[in-house]
């Protein structure tokens, strides 16, 4: 199995989880039973997701949270593995990662199991210019790296590119955006030809001419600042599940204000996950979005994530493509090896 595309055949999937609710029994009460109840939402979820995904013939990975001891770093919990996409991403038969393996725990049942049946080749890490699988895009024969490692100038991010993550990559013709990472939350392939849109990226002529384009004007993030229930927190992560609790927002500024982002800013129907051409994984209610997709022969399958809110992350950062049954095809016949915007 190869991985050259984000729309291929589907074979073998990394999802994400968060941690037991045991986890938490050392805190405060009315800090342990927030936690407790994202933790019960969140599994219930991933639970459902797992399924679909199963049902459509993949193969789940899940992560394994052994003791709490491996994760307590100066005294803080460090942030689960329920985004795996932070940190991994896969090309070729070659997995890279850009964590330290302190917070890559979770996965060493299955990293193992990859070294001894020889499925998966795990590259150097790339912890340079946060390089992981929220700003790596494969397109074929091309490769877009969203760089975004604001403590270092333009010019600089180029040159330990080229030096550090280009010969990985010589074979294919690399493209340097800078858009400001996470560039799956900005748009999605969803198949050869298809691009579902959001003005976050504006260089769609330049990076994939003649490639058609729906644009989201409507992303799902825009419903839940209508409502009035629920628990905000500071940095703007919200919980429509948790009644509002100063206790539990105190201990996130404090210790885990890393867990989580603003989701106001994220468009979660853009961050989904492909299986094939004709079938994609979403969340949200976005009826009118999946009746334009369905007339492009793509089947919507929309899967619950609750949490996302807190977690700030949609399907396609909760999980991480492994195996696709892939080919190595030039789309658009770029002439240079590095095309820097």
């Amino acid at each position: 199995m190869q991985n050259y595309n984000s729309w291929s055949s589907l074979k073998e999937v990394w999802l994400g989880d968060c941690y037991p609710k045991n986890f938490y029994d050392h805190l405060d009460n009315e800090v342990k039973e927030c936690f407790h109840k994202i933790t019960e939402i969140t599994q219930e979820d991933l639970k459902i997701i797992q399924s679909k995904l199963e049902q459509l013939g993949v193969v789940v990975r899940r992560p394994y949270y052994h003791k709490i001891e491996d994760y307590l770093h100066n005294g803080r919990l460090e942030k689960p593995h329920i985004t795996p996409r932070d940190f991994y991403f896969s090309h070729k038969d070659n997995l890279y990662f850009s964590d330290n393996f302190h917070g890559g725990r979770p996965w060493y049942d299955t990293i193992d199991l990859y070294k001894k049946n020889n499925l998966v080749n795990l590259k150097k890490r790339l912890l340079v210019l946060q390089i992981n699988g929220s700003n790596v895009l494969r397109v074929g024969k091309d490769i877009y790296f969203d760089l975004a490692y604001d403590k270092i100038d333009k010019e600089t991010q180029i040159n330990i590119f080229k030096e550090h993550v280009h010969p990985y990559f010589k074979d294919f013709r690399c493209h340097l955006l800078f858009n400001g990472g996470h560039i799956d939350g900005c748009f999605a392939i969803l198949k050869p030809g298809l691009i579902l849109a959001s003005n976050y990226f504006q260089d769609y002529s330049k990076t994939f001419p003649g490639w058609e384009l729906i644009h989201l004007n409507n992303p799902n993030f825009r419903n839940f600042k209508k409502r009035s229930t629920g628990m905000y927190g500071k940095k703007n992560w919200y919980s429509p599940n948790l009644k509002n609790n100063n206790f539990f927002n105190e201990h996130i500024t404090k210790y885990a204000l890393d867990w989580v982002g603003n989701f106001k800013e994220t468009y979660f129907d853009i961050n989904c996950l492909v299986v094939d051409e004709k079938n994609v994984l979403m969340m949200g209610d976005n009826e009118p979005l999946y009746n334009a997709l369905n007339k492009k022969g793509i089947n919507v399958h929309a899967v619950p994530f609750r949490t996302s809110t807190f977690w700030d992350g949609g399907l396609h950062c909760i999980t991480v493509d492994i195996m696709r049954n892939s080919t190595l095809i030039d789309y658009f016949n770029f002439q240079k090896d590095l095309i820097i915007y």
